[in-house]
Formats: structure tokens, C-alpha cells, sequence
């Protein structure tokens, strides 16, 4: 019996060693997924568009849906750079642009003008830095000139305002599982931006959704 005991409990040791130690000799992933998230009227959001593929994510920043205009916005995505990579988005040639492209919502009329020109994007990008990705895009106006109400329009921002990417990277050797996606920080410049009351930029609400690597 003690031989059969020396036997049978390294034996079953082994066996559960095994069991509990499987997720170290995973496959590497070989694709990205994202699930949109779940979010109120009042809120922001990436939602994922329909040019993604598995192994590039192009997200879409679409804000509030209540009717809420804003005259630009601004935030910090972090990913873990052991995992996904943030990736460049092509220009109108097709050519490697910057992190992040514009949606065209803040462009506006010039009203002080005859011939009312585009008044161009203010775009604002800090690249990225150590799995964070910094982008800020906002309105460009006459209102220290002309006051809020007479500058460029206070935009519904319920399109896409931007869009950001992410990579697969298969060099990365990356396990399957969830990623970590969060926005860091994320403020706007409301409507009234310029009067009395409202001098400065406001925190908002901002959801992102669940990716994973498969």
C-alpha cells in the first residue's frame, strides 16, 4: 500500500497541477473583437464601424442623442500596448494619417464673410504615449471677438465626430481574453463657452465597449 500510495499521489498532483496551470499554454489570439456599449442619451460613446475588420478596429466617437450641442471635445484612451496596438488612419490618398480622423461635425460657415468659407477644424492631438491615446478636436470660432451667439454654430454632435483605431499585433503574442479599454479623462467645451457662466471646459459621461482578443 505505501508503494501504491507514493504512486497515485504525485500521479493525482500532476493531474491538477495540469488542470489549473491550462491557461499558460493557450494558443496565441489571432483577432480583435468589440462589443458597442450600452449607453443613455446624455452620453458619449465609441461604437465600432463597419470598416473593421479582425485584425484592425476602427471606432467611431459618437455623442449625445438629446439634442445637447457642443462646440468640441477631448479625451484619453488607454490600452494596454502588450496587447493591442493604436494604430494610424489613412488620409483621403490612402496614405498612414494620424490617430485619429476627422468626421467633419465641427466644420462651419464663416458668417462674417461674402463669400462664407469653411472656418477648418481645430485639431488637436497629443499622438500616443505608453498605451495612451490623446486626441482633441474643437471648434474654431470668433467668440472672444463677436460673443457666443454670433461666432460659429454650438454643433449636435449625435454623428461621428471622430475616429480612432486599434491593431491586432500578432508579434505580441497575446493570449486570448478581455483587453483593458478605458477612457482616462474626458471633457468638453459646451455651448455657452465664453459667457459669464460658463468659462471653462466640463467633464462628461463616456462609454467605451468591451474588447477582446480571440
Amino acid at each position: 500500500m505505501k508503494t501504491l500510495y507514493s504512486i497515485v499521489v504525485p500521479l493525482a498532483l500532476s493531474l491538477l497541477m495540469g488542470c489549473g496551470g491550462s491557461d499558460h499554454h493557450l494558443a496565441p489570439a489571432k483577432s480583435l473583437s468589440y462589443t458597442d456599449p450600452t449607453a443613455a442619451a446624455g452620453e458619449w460613446k465609441l461604437l465600432k464601424d463597419a470598416a473593421s475588420t479582425d485584425t484592425h478596429l476602427v471606432l467611431n466617437l459618437v455623442g449625445p442623442s438629446d439634442g445637447s450641442t457642443y462646440r468640441g471635445i477631448g479625451f484619453t484612451l488607454q490600452a494596454d500596448p502588450a496587447l493591442v496596438k493604436f494604430a494610424r488612419l489613412p488620409d483621403p490618398q490612402g496614405k498612414p494619417g494620424g490617430y485619429y480622423k476627422d468626421g467633419g461635425v465641427f466644420l462651419d460657415k464663416e458668417p462674417f464673410t461674402s463669400d462664407h468659407k469653411e472656418i477648418p477644424t481645430n485639431l488637436q492631438a497629443g499622438g500616443v504615449s505608453n498605451g495612451k491615446l490623446m486626441v482633441g478636436i474643437f471648434q474654431k470660432t470668433d467668440e472672444e471677438l463677436y460673443g457666443p451667439e454670433q461666432g460659429a454654430t454650438a454643433k449636435d454632435c449625435s454623428g461621428v465626430v471622430l475616429q480612432v483605431a486599434l491593431d491586432f499585433d500578432a508579434s505580441l503574442n497575446a493570449s486570448p481574453g478581455d483587453v483593458p479599454l478605458t477612457v482616462i479623462k474626458a471633457r468638453v467645451i459646451p455651448k455657452s463657452i465664453g459667457t459669464i457662466l460658463k468659462r471653462k471646459t466640463e467633464d462628461v459621461t463616456f462609454k467605451v465597449g468591451t474588447l477582446k482578443l480571440q
